[in-house]
């Protein structure tokens, strides 16, 4: 990169965290998809040798654009290339800085140029980035004021839309479980029938490595193997000693059954990994009632919101969800809540790559029982 665009790039691993979340706090459109401790963990996720996230500032209090990122192989069907993403998965969206908007179009042409010509000198095929609609714009009450939302169509990016699920937690407890849907409350008071209880972990609690080191175990026997590397684990487990992160655990007959693990981004709290053990899967159903715990918790806490997930509905052309993945969906549907877009942009710098992905994405679609029964509820 030659041209003089008037900032300093500097990257993730060259900031210290406080001041790293500092320019966060000065993105509107920032969300924990760009905050210290997600991306370090998210390194962490793809090797530190493929992260390399960045800034852009004019100097350390005058930061103009935050923007995530990582180069990591990538597999469509038999075709292999380089992506900008997190092994398959987007990378949060470069934000900018509420006081840059009056440039704001000069500026983020510049660093969508920066950011692309780090893609084109590593060889990059794809480009592959997320909003997230919780952003520090959505806790005030201009929340949706000049957020430039489709921004990257400019860029030559296409949208992919979903919904995600978030739980207000500004209402009454007992207008949060009137929202619940019918099939939920019936296991949670199952669960509460059934004597089982959930614990949390935070930074105050005792015994946090012992019981972190039961979730990890009981995630590498859901998946089979370690699946990713320990380093991404150890900063869990450091995350919920600072006191950013809680793991709720369900026990039955003392015995701990059922694990989710919850992020924290100012008010907002997250679902952000979750393990069962199989075999008190059918006696207990625990996920339904963890999960209403976790968020009861978060609003005694003060927390004004708590993302239960993506919803998907489908099929979609960009999109094919799996009979799992639409029953995760279901699942997550009636816990009720608002739903909220979160927007998927992708860029294809390759023709042929273009021509591939779209082609088994059209058959694919085409494959699909989305025309055998068009007015069937998705």
């Amino acid at each position: 990169m030659n041209k003089n665009y008037g900032f300093k790039i500097v990257n993730f691993n060259e900031v210290p965290n406080l001041l790293w979340d500092t320019w966060v706090s000065l993105m509107g459109d920032a969300s924990y998809l760009h905050s210290s401790k997600f991306l370090a963990f998210l390194h962490e996720m793809v090797g530190t040798e493929n992260a390399m996230s960045f800034a852009c500032i004019q100097d350390e209090k005058h930061p103009l654009a935050l923007c995530p990122l990582a180069i990591t192989k990538n597999n469509f069907l038999g075709v292999e290339f380089l992506d900008a993403s997190w092994n398959g998965a987007p990378v949060g969206i470069p934000v900018f800085a509420d006081s840059s908007r009056g440039i704001s179009g000069q500026l983020k042409r510049d660093v969508y140029e920066v950011f692309h010509s780090v893609l084109k000198e590593n060889g990059v095929k794809r480009s592959y980035i997320r909003r997230h609609p919780v952003s520090l714009n959505y806790f005030s009450e201009n929340k949706m004021l000049d957020s430039f939302q489709l921004y990257p169509l400019k860029e030559g990016y296409e949208c992919q839309p979903q919904n995600t699920i978030i739980i207000d937690l500004r209402g009454s407890e007992e207008a949060l479980t009137a929202d619940l849907g019918q099939y939920q409350r019936k296991h949670i008071r199952r669960s509460e029938k059934c004597g089982m209880k959930v614990l949390e972990y935070n930074a105050s609690t005792k015994g946090n490595r012992e019981m972190f080191a039961l979730y990890q175990q009981a995630h590498i026997k859901s998946v089979g193997k370690l699946a990713r590397p320990q380093k991404s684990f150890d900063l869990m487990l450091q995350f919920i000693n600072e006191g950013c992160a809680r793991l709720f655990v369900a026990f039955a007959n003392d015995v701990p059954i059922s694990f989710i693990y919850c992020g924290e981004f100012y008010k907002l709290a997250f679902g952000w990994s979750q393990v069962n053990l199989d075999e008190f899967e059918k006696q207990y159903s625990p996920r339904h009632f963890l999960e209403w715990e976790a968020i009861l918790s978060y609003k005694k806490r003060g927390f004004l919101f708590y993302e239960v997930g993506t919803f998907w509905a489908g099929p979609q052309l960009y999109k094919i969800p799996t009979a799992k993945e639409l029953s995760i969906a279901e699942f997550k549907r009636r816990y009720g809540g608002i739903w909220l877009p979160e927007l998927i942009f992708e860029r294809i710098f390759d023709r042929e790559l273009w021509e591939h992905i779209h082609g088994v994405r059209t058959k694919l679609f085409l494959e699909s029982d989305y025309f055998s029964n068009p007015l069937k509820k998705i």
